[in-house]
């Protein structure tokens, strides 16, 4: 038998499987927990935060203050044998029941149109001094002449049922002493900087100063990462007002009830980064930022803002450093009798509850895996044909999201990014429950990949995550017993070349 004179040394193509990756990854490493922060098997991921504040105060001293100041000027009190009086109607409405003055100057200029002189007497039958007596100013006017006295409140009572005219007017008489004079006085009035300790009656619908609140809200670092990532569910903002009177410290037994209080305008925001970022509380259905108007009738006010009513989720979510709520009150919106003090305060604050299950969107987690290949296999390897990434995932976290794989050499250097690698949540059904799903994608190398698959030393794997992407918004529930497990080899197919120029 001849032999050829060209030998043929033996090639084939052959695969072996390199293994890549073999991760089991709990919930606490894929969401961090905190005192704020927390996963527990009977509530699931919770962020949890309570906070009872109501420093917003706003006093009512305002609205009281200058309640009865008004003026007068040329106004005629006909006088019939020595004596008249005349009603002067309250402006805007005004009706004053009773009332204790604590400031308040009362000016009476009085004009004698008579030639001769006269002693006038000018009395207020509603205001009462100390001793039960009712306010009464003396003065003798020459003819024709002006005289004007004057008369510090401080310490009088203000009781309508002593005058005729009633509640909504001011009375004031006039007698010309020791005399049947016919004819008029003339006179002008002023009641200035008048403050009461006590005010009953109808006061017309007033703005008063706004009040401002705010409530620190506990973000630590931890909390911070779940910024804009995450969305609450069963969660609610309680808004309490309240009217604090002190009518029965000063009138024991008094059948008059505050008045009811309107927040004409109301404004809740969180803020964060020393107030450069803000997001409003809106309302459903409305573009604007006003939560009003809202009544506080019987001196309370319960507001509760929940996902079904407002954009609350999203307000929780921007996760702010503080909550300031931003209140325009009216006091007396329907016109109704009521009482006051100068010590009264209108306040508002939070009780705020935030437990919440929660989803969650774009939260990464990064790990670094040594790639388990020497020297000699990157040799033998040099001969790649063919590179395919094979995966196995079973995922028990409701989550949905991709995994992104950076292949760098021994120095960190990037050689290369996988991206296109999905994986699919946990099935979750109604209730937020989640079962485990199992996923197998692959990933095929190109030539360039190959080559630099073969410089590789580590990958650094990043994993994306987000609550499941088939039921958009969906509640899920999370355990701290839940995992996400990823199993990855490189299946390569190379060629093996016995030849002397392949050695």
């Amino acid at each position: 038998m001849d032999f050829p004179n060209d030998i043929t040394m033996p090639s084939w193509d052959t695969e072996f499987n390199l293994p890549l990756m073999n991760r089991t990854y709990e919930l606490r490493e894929l969401i961090k927990t905190d005192k704020y922060i927390s996963i527990d098997d009977k509530n699931g991921f919770i962020y949890v935060a309570h906070d009872e504040n109501f420093g917003g105060k706003q006093g009512t001293e305002n609205f009281i203050e200058g309640r009865i100041d008004q003026s007068g000027s040329d106004i005629t009190i006909p006088v019939t044998n020595g004596q008249g009086t005349i009603g002067v109607p309250y402006k805007d409405g005004l009706v004053i029941d009773s009332a204790i003055f604590v400031r308040g100057t009362l000016t009476l200029t009085v004009k004698n149109t008579a030639s001769t002189e006269a002693t006038v007497k000018m009395e207020l039958p509603a205001f009462i001094d100390a001793g039960g007596n009712k306010l009464s100013l003396q003065k003798t006017i020459a003819g024709n002449g002006t005289e004007t006295v004057s008369q510090d409140l401080n310490g009088y009572f203000y009781d309508s049922r002593k005058q005729k005219f009633g509640a909504d007017s001011l009375q004031i008489d006039g007698t010309v002493l020791g005399s049947n004079f016919n004819g008029n006085l003339t006179i002008n009035y002023s009641i200035t900087k008048s403050m009461f300790s006590y005010f009953a009656g109808i006061v017309p619908p007033t703005t008063v100063d706004p009040i401002e609140s705010s409530v620190g809200l506990p973000v630590t670092d931890d909390v911070a990462d779940l910024r804009d990532k995450m969305k609450l569910w069963e969660i609610q903002l309680k808004l309490v007002g309240k009217y604090i009177d002190k009518i029965a410290s000063i009138k024991t037994n008094d059948p008059n009830k505050p008045f009811d209080i309107e927040i004409e305008t109301l404004n809740i925001k969180g803020v964060r980064n020393n107030k450069t970022e803000q997001f409003f509380l809106k309302l459903n259905g409305r573009s604007d930022n006003n939560l009003g108007p809202l009544t506080m009738r019987n001196k309370y006010l319960e507001e509760i803002y929940t996902a079904d009513n407002s954009n609350l989720s999203d307000f929780l979510a921007f996760i702010p450093d503080s909550i300031i709520v931003m209140a325009i009150p009216k006091v007396n919106p329907d016109k109704r009798r009521g009482a006051a003090t100068n010590r009264d305060t209108i306040q508002f604050g939070f009780d705020l509850t935030i437990k919440s299950i929660v989803t969650v969107k774009d939260l990464s987690l990064k790990d670094t895996v040594e790639l388990e290949m020497d020297d000699d296999a990157r040799d033998m390897l040099d001969n790649f044909k063919a590179a395919t990434i094979y995966f196995k995932i079973d995922n028990k976290v409701a989550f949905g999201g991709k995994i992104v794989m950076h292949y760098v050499d021994a120095n960190y250097n990037e050689l290369f990014t996988l991206d296109t690698l999905t994986f699919e949540p946990a099935i979750v059904n109604a209730d937020g429950i989640p079962s485990v799903k199992h996923s197998e994608p692959i990933v095929e190398l190109d030539s360039a990949q190959i080559q630099n698959f073969i410089k590789s030393y580590n990958i650094i794997a990043e994993v994306l995550i987000n609550t499941t992407d088939s039921h958009i918004d969906q509640k899920a529930v999370f355990s701290s017993k839940d995992w996400l497990k990823i199993i990855s080899f490189c299946k390569v197919k190379y060629n093996v070349d016995l030849s002397d120029d392949k050695k």
